[in-house]
């Protein structure tokens, strides 16, 4: 057995495979120079993968999994943050921590909070005097250090116990504070232009709906408007009057994709363009200018309209979209509501469905991570079931889309 055991987030970084060539992980001999070089390109994916996939999907991405995985394929015991302060005894960082478990058992499973005053070590330190390469204790295997490409790819918040106070007023932390200056750069209110999620199937009734719930982003609510033939009230939902207004004004001028875009440039607020150009016939897509990029989405050059083939066969550029939208706009009653889905009115709710046909969308909100970030899993879970009880009692009959507090995507009816 092996195993990862720390506080890391954020999977960060990307090479692709053709950049990833195969070498020896011997260190000992080694500068600097090369080892470093090796730390950045190394990895045989081949093992993890298969063969056929790599040549199918180059764009495999280096994270700490697959820096977990290539620390598996080394068999080493063990590899964690070292810290080897001159005149003090060494140890390992809690933060982070990979350990081959049964090389561990054969030495009798050592503390891995153990401080070494005797040890060997490299000459060579990742930053400052303290942080060697390799280090060996006394009667221990070598321990490898986390290299500087394998540092880039994740965070640690060097938690302090005052943070839990803190957690409790996010709007007023101190962006300064280390742990608060990463954490608060996710942390922000964003309009999101499109939906990443797709309208995958029609649930099968005898009955239309006629009340239909969703949330600003994106054109979700358009697609399922057009995809169920449905014929009622339409509301869309946010917790922030900002993105409401965002979609008002979107949805009433049923803007073109260059309108969206001239928008997006005049408002002063994080609006993100999350359109997927995952499988574009062009090799990196990242490079390309934003006309490039309006360009291959409205020429319908995607082979994929949201990363998904089958959703491209039926929605494949913004016109398409915009034509629902359009639609929509003349044909439904559509009303917007201040709601925080995760805390909301439930009076008003409850009334508002009774006896209606509804289909109430979620997307991810209540997986969101700014959602994890200023409500308990508890909280999440108990609002999650509240609502579907609300539903359940109130509405004649309710489908539910979205996902849960777990991060699992549901869509069934509530009964």
């Amino acid at each position: 057995m092996i195993v990862s055991v720390g506080m890391v987030f954020d999977m960060v970084g990307y090479l692709s495979y053709d950049d990833i060539k195969k070498s020896s992980r011997t260190r000992l001999n080694k500068s600097s120079a090369q080892i470093e070089s090796e730390d950045t390109l190394n990895s045989d994916y081949s093992k993890w993968y298969g063969d056929k996939q790599i040549a199918e999907q180059k764009d495999r991405r280096l994270t700490t999994i697959t820096d977990f995985y290539d620390f598996v394929e080394s068999e080493e015991y063990c590899k964690g943050h070292i810290i080897a302060r001159p005149d003090v005894p060494a140890y390992l960082h809690h933060q982070h921590i990979n350990l081959n478990v049964a090389m561990w058992k054969t030495i009798g499973c050592p503390p891995l909070d153990e401080r070494w005053e005797e040890y060997e070590r490299d000459k060579r330190n990742y930053h400052d005097d303290y942080t060697p390469f390799w280090i060996k204790p006394k009667d221990r295997p070598m321990i490898i250090n986390f290299s500087r490409a394998e540092r880039t790819r994740k965070s640690f918040s060097y938690y302090k116990p005052w943070h839990n106070d803190a957690w409790k007023d996010l709007e007023n932390v101190d962006h300064k504070e280390f742990y608060f200056s990463r954490f608060m750069t996710r942390i922000q209110e964003s309009f999101y232009m499109f939906n990443t999620e797709t309208f995958k199937k029609i649930p099968e009734s005898t009955e239309k709906f006629n009340l239909l719930f969703s949330p600003t982003a994106g054109y979700s609510a358009e697609e399922m408007v057009d995809k169920l033939e449905f014929s009622g009230e339409v509301i869309f939902y946010d917790y922030t009057q900002t993105n409401i207004d965002v979609k008002r004004t979107i949805v009433d001028m049923n803007m073109s994709l260059e309108e969206l875009y001239n928008y997006k440039n005049h408002l002063n607020k994080n609006f993100v363009d999350n359109r997927p150009a995952r499988r574009t016939p062009i090799n990196d897509y990242y490079s390309l200018t934003s006309k490039q990029y309006r360009d291959i989405f409205n020429q319908g050059i995607c082979n994929s309209f949201y990363g998904r083939t089958q959703h491209a066969r039926d929605v494949e550029t913004h016109e398409d979209l915009r034509a629902m939208q359009e639609k929509m706009r003349d044909e439904q009653e559509i009303n917007y509501w201040l709601m925080d889905i995760i805390n909301p009115d439930y009076n008003k709710l409850s009334e508002k469905v009774k006896g209606k046909n509804v289909f109430f969308d979620t997307s991810n909100i209540f997986s969101y991570h700014i959602s994890h970030a200023y409500y308990t899993l508890d909280e999440l879970v108990n609002s999650y079931n509240k609502l579907h009880q609300v539903l359940m009692e109130s509405a004649n009959m309710c489908y539910f889309q979205g996902t849960n507090p777990t991060k699992q995507n549901i869509r069934k009816w509530i009964t």
